[in-house]
């Protein structure tokens, strides 16, 4: 190693003693400063400059904090309040009912049947397409009955046969008992030896025997008529009720065999909506409870209904049971197959305080304890702090449990940033939208958040699942 390093030393000295000599520094230079130069240190100048932003802009937000501090930017209902007045929008409280309700993704079903054929054969004819309706009773489709037809004649052939042995067998009968009845006398008299008159008595016995059979080979013959007069009827697919086809799986030619679906009927009839109720709600959801239910297709119409049955279970595996309702819609409207949403009406609250949705709201106090509460318009126009209890939540409002009492204001918009004892001005009335554009521009130029006619539990309680489960004392 020694060695190599005294070899390179020639090399590398003269590259060193020119680099220092171009830089005019007396600091060691390095062969990779070729590639990567050493950046020289700002002037101490431009290092006061920076310094000098950095404190101005930490000064301003510093600034900027004690003003928000100021204006009760921070806290809860009992930080500081503004003294500038803020535009609200109002609405009073009413005393009503609420009706509570749960909603439910469901399924309509219907009266459906895939018509398939009886009989093994070739398909002959389908006289249906997807969209025929059909009436109960008429033939859909037909399976090839060559070879039926002609086991029925044969059959029907070796009926004539039996019939005609059993006749055959009756005359036989009849003439042995005539010659029974007389070797009877003769024996009495001891002139037909005890020998003759039994085989008499035998012969009579075999001819009765062959009219059992003949009559049994009769009863076996139509047996198989009748079969096969069935299975030529069963090559006729007809309707079971009256209704629509919904698929056609095969055509003409195919070859089937019992159970092969070859189209497929929807009932004309009322339609029924199915959907899974978790056991905690099926205290709630009753048979005979009214419902009501949307389907993408229809958009925002609304079927009413009732619950119609209640499954006698609980699913082991998703812990829900089934539960259908009856919808009422126009024909054509609703069909088989369509996904729902089901909305079924779980309780209702009597004679409670009703207020917007958008005018219970939630802040943190300065103790840390999440409250839930209202702003009214307090004496001098001033915003005043009143904690509620939400009773359950739905179509946009809240039904509450609070000291105020009906007709008492509530604010409903530029409310959401207020403070208590904020001073406030009514630009606007719920129901009354001649001071709307005023208060939007008012609220613009206190860089409130304008919110309009938000939903329900804007800003406030969010709704237990459906916007409508009851709450129990304290907000949801």
């Amino acid at each position: 190693m020694r060695a190599v390093k005294n070899d390179l030393e020639p090399a590398i000295e003269p590259r060193l003693r020119d680099a220092q000599e171009e830089s005019g520094a007396d600091r060691p230079v390095s062969v990779l400063d070729e590639h990567f130069p050493v950046v020289p240190a700002p002037p101490a100048a431009h290092q006061r400059r920076v310094w000098t932003l950095g404190l101005a802009l930490a000064g301003a937000i510093a600034l900027s904090a004690v003003a928000l501090l100021l204006r009760g930017g921070f806290g809860g209902p009992d930080a500081v309040a503004p003294d500038r007045p803020t535009p609200v929008r109002a609405a009073r409280i009413e005393l009503g009912d609420l009706a509570l309700y749960s909603e439910y993704p469901g399924e309509l079903v219907g009266e459906v049947s895939d018509l398939a054929p009886k009989v093994s054969g070739l398909l002959r004819e389908v006289r249906a397409r997807i969209g025929d309706r059909v009436e109960r009773g008429a033939v859909v489709a037909v399976v090839d009955d060559t070879d039926l037809r002609r086991q029925l004649e044969e059959a029907r052939g070796q009926l004539g046969v039996a019939v005609a042995n059993e006749r055959r067998a009756q005359a036989e009968l009849g003439g042995v008992e005539s010659e029974l009845r007389r070797s009877e006398d003769l024996h009495r008299q001891a002139v037909l030896s005890a020998q003759s008159y039994d085989l008499v008595v035998a012969r009579a016995a075999q001819a009765r025997a062959n009219v059992g059979a003949a009559r049994a080979q009769i009863d076996q013959s139509q047996a198989r008529v009748k079969l096969l007069e069935q299975q030529l009827g069963d090559t006729r697919v007809v309707a079971p009720f009256t209704g629509t086809v919904a698929t056609r799986y095969l055509d003409p030619g195919a070859l089937v065999h019992p159970g092969t679906p070859i189209l497929r009927l929807v009932e004309d009839g009322r339609l029924l909506v199915q959907f899974r109720v978790p056991e905690r709600d099926l205290g709630a959801v009753r048979v005979g409870v009214a419902l009501s239910l949307t389907t993408q297709a229809t958009g925002k119409s609304s079927f009413p209904g009732r619950v119609q049955r209640i499954s006698g279970e609980v699913s082991r595996a998703d812990r829900t049971a089934l539960v259908e309702g009856t919808p009422d819609g126009p024909a054509g409207v609703l069909r088989p197959g369509m996904y729902a949403q089901v909305r079924v009406e779980v309780r209702e609250i009597l004679g409670a305080p009703l207020v917007p949705g958008v005018a219970v709201l939630r802040r943190v106090g300065a103790d840390g304890v999440e409250r839930t509460g209202v702003f009214t318009v307090g004496e001098g126009g001033v915003a005043e702090w009143h904690d509620v209890a939400v009773l359950g939540a739905a179509g946009g409002r809240i039904a509450l449990e609070t000291d105020l009492a009906a007709g008492d204001p509530v604010l409903t918009l530029g409310h959401e940033e207020l403070r208590p004892g904020s001073p406030v001005e009514v630009m606007q009335w719920e129901g009354d939208g001649s001071a709307a554009a005023d208060l939007g521009v008012r609220a613009g130029d206190l860089g409130l958040r304008t919110v309009g006619n938000a939903p329900a539990g804007a800003g406030g309680p969010t709704p237990a699942r459906g916007g409508g489960h009851a709450a129990g004392g304290a907000a949801p």
